[in-house]
């Protein structure tokens, strides 16, 4: 499990979520993927390059080599229990 070197502290947190409250454009990425997770479910060969894609342009990644992405990523996700490891 990550943790970070500096625990945030509560007025971090709420100061994150004020923050978060007011960004439209956060929101409506954050809709975008959910919405493309819902429809997309999974991490097949067609799928996983989509995700990528969209992670890409929606935060402007600026990965430039998406297949290779793609296939790290189907890699890692492999030797992953998703439903335990969360987001």
């Amino acid at each position: 499990m990550n943790t970070l070197s500096v625990p945030l502290t509560l007025r971090q947190i709420e100061a994150a979520g004020h923050l978060y409250s007011h960004l439209r454009q956060w929101r409506l990425s954050e809709a975008a993927l959910d919405t493309l997770a819902e429809r997309l479910s999974g991490f097949s060969d067609e799928v996983v390059p989509l995700k990528v894609v969209a992670v890409n342009g929606l935060y402007g990644t600026t990965v430039l080599v998406l297949s290779r992405m793609a296939a790290h990523i189907k890699e890692v996700i492999a030797d992953t229990n998703v439903p335990v490891a969360g987001p």
